[in-house]
Order: C-alpha cells, then sequence, then structure tokens
C-alpha cells in the first residue's frame, strides 16, 4: 500500500481532526493536513481510497470501537441488571426485617410470660437470630443446628426458673448437664424438630431464591466485559469508524448520514452485530431457562398455603412457649429423669439470694400471641409476596433476551 497526497481536490483533513478530537480517538500528529491517495493493496482494516489518518490510527479505532461497542450493550443490559440487583436487595432487606421482627417478638415473649428467665435467655435469642440472619447473607450455617442449641441453652433455664424456682442459681457444671442430655430426655417433645425443619425448609428456599437472582446479575456482568474478538472489532471499524477518517463522509452535512450512506445494507449492519454476539447468543437458551427457575421459585414461595419465612418466624414464639409449657406439665417426670442423669441440682458457688416476690413471675393467663408486635406477619407477606410476583412478571418479558440482543443494538 502506498500513500500520496492528493493535490487535485482542495479537499482539507480539519474536519477530520475536529470529530477524531471530539471522539477522543488518537492523536493529532496521526492526521494529514491534506488527505492521502492510497494505492495499491490496502494493507489495513480501513479500505477507502482517501484517507486523512495514518496507518497507526487504526489501532485508536479498534479501541475505541471496543469500548463503544461494550458500552451500548452494558447500556441495553443496564435496565435489566438494575432490576435483578435492585430486587435481590429489597428481598434481602425484607428478608431480614422479618427475622428482626421474629427476634423482638420471640424476646417480648420471655420479657412478658416468663420474667425471671428473660436476661438469661434474651443472649440465647440474640445467638439465634444471628445465626439465622447470617445463613440469609449467604454463610456457611446450619440453621436446625442453630435452633437445637437455642433449645439446650434454653433448657437449664426452664427447669430451674419453671421447674425448680425456689432453689438458687444452679452450677456451671449441672447447667452443662442440663444441656448435654436435652436431646435424650426431649424435655419440650417435638417442638424443638419442628421448628428447626419448618425454618430450615423456608429460609433454603429463600436462600436460593437470593442465590438465583445473584446470579443472574454475574451473568450479565460477564456479558458486559465479555472480550470483543479481533475479527468484531474490524468488521466494526470499518462499518463505523473507518468512514470519520474519509474526508468525503465527514465533508458531507450530516456525518451519521455520511455514515450511514457507507454502510452497504442494513443487514451488513445486522450481519457484523450478530457475528460479534455469536458466543453471547448461545447463552439465551440457558437465560430462559434461568428466568423459568426463578419463576418456579417465585411461585413456590408465594403459593397459597405455603410456608414462608413470614409464616414460620411469625409462630415462633408461640411455638417456644408451647415447648416450655410442654416441660412444666411433665415437670415430675422429667425431674425424676433429669435426676438420673445429672443428679441432684448443684447450686452455683456465687450466692444468689432468692425473692420470693421475683419468683417466675409467669402471666400464664397470657398467650403468647398477646405479647408479640403488632406489626403483622400477614401484610409483610402479603406485600413481599405482591412484589415478588410484579418483579417475575418483569423478569418473565426477558426471555428471548440473548437472541434478540443484536436486533435490540
Amino acid at each position: 500500500m502506498v500513500m500520496a497526497t492528493d493535490n487535485s481536490e482542495q479537499l482539507s483533513c480539519s474536519q477530520v481532526r475536529n470529530v477524531l478530537a471530539s471522539k477522543q480517538i488518537g492523536t493529532s500528529d496521526l492526521i494529514t493536513e491534506i488527505p492521502q491517495v492510497v494505492s495499491g493493496e490496502p494493507k489495513g482494516i480501513c479500505t477507502s481510497s482517501k484517507t486523512c489518518c495514518l496507518a497507526k490510527m487504526e489501532d485508536h479505532l479498534v479501541s475505541a470501537v471496543k469500548k463503544d461497542f461494550l458500552s451500548l450493550v452494558q447500556a441495553t443490559s443496564s435496565y435489566l441488571k438494575n432490576l435483578i440487583a435492585t430486587n435481590t436487595v429489597k428481598l434481602q432487606e425484607s428478608l431480614m426485617t422479618t427475622l428482626r421482627m421474629a427476634e423482638t417478638n420471640t424476646v417480648n415473649l420471655f420479657t412478658t410470660l416468663y420474667s425471671k428467665m428473660a436476661p438469661a435467655a434474651s443472649s440465647s435469642v440474640t445467638r439465634l437470630f444471628t445465626r439465622l440472619s447470617a445463613f440469609i447473607q449467604g454463610k456457611d450455617v446450619d440453621v436446625e443446628e442453630g435452633v437445637a442449641n437455642f433449645f439446650d441453652s434454653l433448657f437449664p433455664l426452664v427447669y430451674h426458673h419453671s421447674l425448680n424456682p425456689k432453689l438458687t442459681e444452679f452450677s456451671d457444671d449441672y447447667k452443662d448437664c442440663l444441656r448435654v442430655i436435652r436431646v435424650e430426655l426431649h424435655p419440650f417433645g417435638d417442638g424443638p424438630r419442628r421448628v428447626g425443619a419448618q425454618l430450615s425448609r423456608v429460609l433454603h428456599s429463600a436462600r436460593a431464591l437470593l442465590d438465583a437472582l445473584r446470579l443472574g446479575v454475574e451473568v450479565l456482568n460477564s456479558t458486559e466485559h465479555a472480550d470483543v474478538a479481533t475479527e468484531c472489532s474490524s468488521a466494526l471499524v470499518r462499518l463505523l469508524y473507518c468512514p470519520l477518517c474519509d474526508p468525503n463522509a465527514v465533508s458531507s452535512p450530516s456525518l451519521a448520514n455520511a455514515i450511514k450512506d457507507t454502510r452497504a445494507c442494513n443487514g451488513f449492519c445486522m450481519n457484523v452485530l450478530r457475528g460479534c454476539l455469536a458466543n453471547v447468543a448461545d447463552l439465551d437458551d440457558p437465560w430462559n431457562e434461568y428466568v423459568k427457575a426463578l419463576e418456579s421459585l417465585a411461585a413456590s414461595a408465594g403459593a397459597k398455603g405455603a410456608l414462608t419465612v413470614d409464616d414460620v418466624t411469625a409462630t415462633l414464639p408461640t411455638r417456644i412457649s408451647e415447648a416450655i409449657m410442654h416441660a412444666m406439665v411433665n415437670g415430675p417426670e422429667l425431674t425424676k429423669n433429669v435426676k438420673k442423669k445429672c443428679g441432684h441440682p448443684q447450686r452455683s458457688t456465687r450466692d444468689v439470694a432468692v425473692d420470693p416476690s421475683s419468683m417466675q413471675s409467669s402471666n400464664l393467663s397470657l398467650v403468647p400471641s398477646e405479647v408479640v408486635s403488632s406489626a403483622s406477619p400477614a401484610v409483610v407477606h402479603s406485600d413481599l409476596a405482591v412484589h415478588l410476583q410484579s418483579f417475575i412478571h418483569g423478569l418473565s418479558q426477558s426471555k428471548g433476551f440473548y437472541a434478540n440482543l443484536a436486533d435490540t443494538l
């Protein structure tokens, strides 16, 4: 390829320089003062017979077109990504709010019905809900184990304050023995197992939905930052950026029209984009399956009659109180079995005086549902279900997103 100065026309490269400068492409020393005639076989990407750009400018054109192309892909997918990311945050915040409400209601249960054990029980309640919250946040936590540990720590308190309220504080060794034998003696009946199983099931479903949403954002992020193949960048440069170096095109009244006129036809433009997005288009089937899976998860979470995080946590204070009542009803038999395993109660070396007026001041005329927060879990669940349904409806419109991406661009 040979470049020679064209003196036959009074064309200037000033407009080429201005346009490229406005787009921050290359440097002015890569632009000639007057157009150069290209003779022989073109060696670069651009094949115009007349140009204002030196050969090294093509490297800058390639960099610019890659940046612009990825920005266009990002702009096209940004709505979808923001839709998923925003609803992921909203869902997690809703779940965390539900857990905080349940923790408050559980603390209220002990304060109102089991005030004597309330101070010691509060730390066990905090540990339980800290563990449940950590699970929702993606930590490696065993929910059923957390529930079991809570009832393990609750048993010494119930055995002391509800079954032996006249005794002073138990020794630490005796408390440890009570915690160890809790599973064997089943002082709370089947309550702990059922609570653990239900909490585990609904929290795993909620976390599966959150994990799936986060996966969708990751997929879209990978698309936005995909490598642009050499064949793609070269085709895009020829389609859009080579005309920027052509003084005839830039001198046209409308640069947009000039660039449009250089395209052989709309089909050529579409073929270039489809070629650039060939690998991305392969994601369409997996993406459609992903959306279907989310639809299924959301349908299960919002199905009529299906237990939800709100349902299970709302009844947790009642379940805990029922477990304590079970131990109290079976007190004589339970005491006999405890003495077989741990012996007679060992008192703490810390001499704690017993105030008769403060002995288990349980207000058993109340029921657990009367001491929980006035906030309605049903309303929370209803709002969440409606919001989730609206989100999934919007997401369903994205089926075929990758297959139609070239047309959208």
